[in-house]
């Protein structure tokens, strides 16, 4: 495979015995069909991909379930996608090996083809404020959020710690 670590590779290999794989596998939803989303159960980081906790350290649970179907890893400068554009899952066939760069291009195209209910490329924030560029505030992990509701709960947050409630 492309842009991933040789099979053979020692720290692969070393990988694979570390990881407890009935363990990671209690925690995972299968699904009826192989290629279905299967979900993780287990804990998850605050931007929804799931964590694994393997020799020490916290491993993130769709490359283990990438790693158990392939064999390997990407290796650095890239990173898996998820097809499904689902952060829980963990099965390794929804996975591709792409640069940063393609996985962001990626799920917006991706996003932009779904209905914006499912999608955070929302046409009105939940206040009803147009989401166009010039009202939109995107984070430094790609978030985005009406920038008028962000003045205005930043205004709020500011009163309230300088002890002046509206």
């Amino acid at each position: 495979m492309d842009n991933c670590l040789p099979i053979d590779t020692p720290a692969i290999k070393v990988l694979i015995d570390q990881i407890n794989w009935e363990l990671f596998w209690k925690k995972v939803d299968l699904a009826d069909d192989i290629f279905d989303c299967q979900a993780w159960t287990g804990s998850k980081d605050s931007s929804g991909y799931g964590t694994f906790w393997v020799s020490g350290r916290t491993l993130s649970s769709h490359r283990i379930g990438f790693l158990d179907i392939h064999k390997t890893l990407p290796i650095k400068g890239y990173e898996l996608h998820h097809e499904c554009l689902n952060r829980a899952c963990v099965n390794g066939r929804h996975h591709s090996v792409v640069t940063h760069e393609e996985n962001m291009n990626l799920s917006r195209t991706t996003l932009d083809r779904l209905p914006s209910s499912l999608t955070r490329f929302k046409e009105k924030c939940k206040n009803g404020h147009l989401m166009i560029e010039d009202n939109t505030y995107v984070d430094r992990r790609g978030w985005s959020e009406c920038r008028s509701c962000r003045q205005e709960n930043v205004r709020r947050w500011r009163q309230k710690r300088e002890g002046v409630m509206p």
